[in-house]
């Protein structure tokens, strides 16, 4: 029941535009992991600073992306 209740309060995030990155931390002077394409559905995992921390399976891998 616990596992049903975390996909019920998943978050999603889609990337509006090419150009946005994936970064290690959030900040602009950040390591970029991967560049990610316009439509790219990212799982929302929390919030710091003006960034979203995301994970991408896609990627498998786990970022974080700017809000805006």
């Amino acid at each position: 029941m616990a596992a049903a209740t975390a996909a019920a309060l998943a978050a999603l995030a889609l990337v509006a535009q090419d150009g946005s990155t994936l970064r290690a931390a959030p900040g602009a002077q950040a390591a970029v992991l991967a560049p990610l394409p316009a439509g790219e559905l990212l799982e929302v995992r929390g919030q710091r600073l003006d960034h979203l921390q995301v994970w991408s399976h896609r990627l498998e891998r786990g970022g974080y992306v700017k809000a805006s």
